[in-house]
């Protein structure tokens, strides 16, 4: 019994084309896109070095003129605010709502500087709890080495705190 010889051939229609292409998404941002967002942060950090340099210089008119400020602490309560506030406008001649704006900018500046003594404060404070957690790591090192010598106290040659011939704390 012969079996016809049958050669191998392609299906009907042929194979499917070999994909050989990477298929990668485009990656990023476009260059406008990046060059829009640094600019803008740019834009963004010149704003708050002016707002620094004006606040360095104790300037806190924002238009250039010499108007009054407005002092937080020179708040009185009831009609005599507004007496000063009119007497105040008719002396630099401007409105009540500019002084408002400056107001509000004087506890803007205010709320800055708290701010910045909130971060100095705690500034201040590294080297304490630094000390601290020095103190706090060394009493467990301690304690650590005395329950060590107590479960070792039978093991002859033993000695506490070493490993290998070596101490186990690097100081």
């Amino acid at each position: 019994m012969s079996v016809p010889y049958r050669q191998d051939m392609p299906p009907a229609g042929g194979f499917e084309a070999v994909k050989y292409k990477r298929n990668l998404p485009t990656r990023g941002p476009g260059a406008y896109a990046i060059l829009g967002g640094v600019t803008a942060i740019c834009a963004y950090g010149f704003y708050r070095l002016g707002l620094g340099n004006l606040e360095r210089r104790g300037s806190t008119d924002l238009d250039g003129g010499a108007c009054f400020r407005l002092d937080p602490a020179a708040l009185l309560p009831g009609r005599r605010l507004t007496a000063v506030l009119h007497l105040c406008c008719a002396i630099c001649n401007t409105s009540i709502l500019h002084l408002a704006g400056e107001y509000e900018y004087e506890w803007e500046l205010i709320g800055r500087e708290l701010e910045r003594e909130k971060a100095w404060s705690r500034i201040h404070l590294v080297p304490m709890l630094l000390a601290e957690a020095d103190r706090d790591e060394y009493r467990r090192t301690e304690a650590s080495k005395a329950r060590e010598a107590e479960v070792m106290k039978n093991v002859k040659g033993w000695e506490t705190g070493k490993r290998f011939g070596s101490s186990v704390v690097l100081a």
